[in-house]
């Protein structure tokens, strides 16, 4: 509170501390003991407060961001955010997870505000086990292999042995062996948006011949209806071929 006019000296003038809000009238008196009565109105001003908008992390990576905004009090702010201290508006390069932002303005009034980051997409898993025959011949072709679809994955990258031919973008591929097939794996790979899981793999014999004669047929010789019984034959020690198993029915015989 500072004086003017009369006749200094004064009293009642001077500086006022940790005042709060409120209306407030000081008496100033001069040395010739003229008086007079000063008003004054102090106002809190509006508290700060802060809202946040988040950038979600895709594919598990460290991409996600988080911007405060403030309003009221009396700018510029400054920001800490945590984790991380981060002093900026827009704190960047986030994982996922929880963020707490501290805005100061200018006179050092302060608020906190929080912000929740959350991830989306994540690569795709390793393809089962390939479904398919064990061996091929030189010159067949048809030949279908497959993978059980794998959750998220929007398509799959088949890699085929020398002397195999074939294309596919899904979890099932047709393909054909030439005349210099030798042996060799397929492998399968999922993918999406994120990238491509790991490769599973199928090692594919070359059959160099037709398979053996399958040996006697073994099982019951007597069968009543309505029954189910199952007849096998053994594999000769020779070329590698599929086990043949012959079940019969009701009397019907099912190859």
């Amino acid at each position: 509170m500072n004086a003017n006019g009369g006749t200094p000296p004064y009293s009642g003038d001077g500086n006022y501390f940790n005042v709060s809000a409120g209306v407030y009238n000081y008496l100033i008196t001069d040395a010739n003991g003229c008086t007079y009565t000063a008003s004054i109105t102090l106002v809190d001003p509006p508290q700060v407060t802060a809202t946040t908008t988040v950038v979600n992390t895709t594919c598990g990576l460290n991409n996600g961001s988080a911007t405060v905004t403030p309003a009221n009090g009396f700018a510029p702010y400054s920001f800490v955010w945590s984790p991380g201290g981060q002093t900026t508006q827009t704190a960047t390069a986030l994982a996922a997870g929880n963020y707490t932002v501290l805005i100061t303005d200018i006179k050092g009034c302060s608020t906190t505000a929080s912000a929740s980051i959350s991830n989306s997409g994540s690569l795709p898993s390793t393809p089962g086990a390939i479904n398919g025959p064990s061996g091929a011949c030189r010159n067949q072709s048809g030949v279908v292999f497959s993978v059980a679809a794998v959750a998220g994955a929007t398509s799959y990258s088949w890699t085929l042995p020398a002397g195999a031919t074939g294309s596919s973008t899904t979890n099932s591929i047709t393909i054909a062996f030439n005349n210099s097939y030798s042996g060799g794996n397929i492998s399968v790979k999922a993918n999406n948006t994120c990238g491509s899981s790991a490769n599973s793999n199928k090692s594919i014999i070359r059959y160099t011949g037709a398979p053996a004669t399958p040996g006697p047929v073994t099982g019951s010789q007597n069968i009543c209806g309505p029954q189910t019984s199952t007849y096998t034959v053994a594999l000769l020690p020779m070329q590698p071929a599929i086990p043949s198993i012959l079940s019969i029915g009701g009397g019907s015989r099912q190859p």
